[in-house]
């Protein structure tokens, strides 16, 4: 782009930034010419605030003025995009989103065999259990398939010990026939 495209561009987009995109006005101020002549302005206008104002310096001085606001205006749209993008690959916990992303298993490491299930529909959590152990799971409730629990599963205990974990909580119990988990309403 000209040099003075390029400047037509800058002081455009002081007047107007919301005829731009936020890669655009970031692409502008990246660029090290137009930080050169946003420095120049800015120089400019303390000059022109030292200096009595004639109508040349008060137009610097607007200049300066709209590229300093180009500045926050680009500051505030970028910090809107980024929250906006931030929000959505990354939900706060009040939002539905919350629930899906706490629905996963989490593996602290993939040497450590503690797995945390964080408010997961039992069904998810005693899909993944039985696997591991190789057996099949039989729900005598559909009600119970849903019921979600907060609860640390250690891999190198015994089918035994995490089924005595899950029976300590209420309305529900789990035992082991051959090879099925049965899980009924307690």
């Amino acid at each position: 782009m000209r040099t003075d495209d390029k400047l037509e561009r800058l002081l455009d987009m002081t007047e107007h930034p919301e005829r731009y995109s936020v890669d655009e006005l970031t692409e502008m101020l990246d660029d090290p010419e137009a930080q050169e002549w946003t420095n120049w302005m800015v120089e400019a206008h303390s000059a022109a605030a030292a200096t009595p104002h004639s109508k040349r310096q008060q137009a610097w001085r607007k200049v300066a003025a709209a590229i300093a606001a180009l500045f926050v205006l680009s500051g505030v749209a970028y910090a809107a995009w980024h929250f906006t993008h931030s929000a959505a690959t990354h939900p706060q916990p009040s939002t539905p989103q919350q629930e899906m992303v706490a629905s996963q298993p989490t593996h602290p490491d993939s040497l450590s065999s503690v797995v945390l299930f964080d408010k997961v529909p039992l069904d998810s959590i005693l899909s993944e259990v039985s696997d591991h152990y190789r057996k099949s799971v039989a729900f005598r409730s559909e009600a119970l398939c849903s019921l979600r629990f907060h609860v640390e599963w250690d891999r190198a205990d015994s089918l035994e010990a995490f089924t005595d974990l899950l029976n300590e909580f209420d309305g529900v119990c789990l035992r082991i026939e051959n090879d099925t988990i049965v899980v009924e309403q307690e």
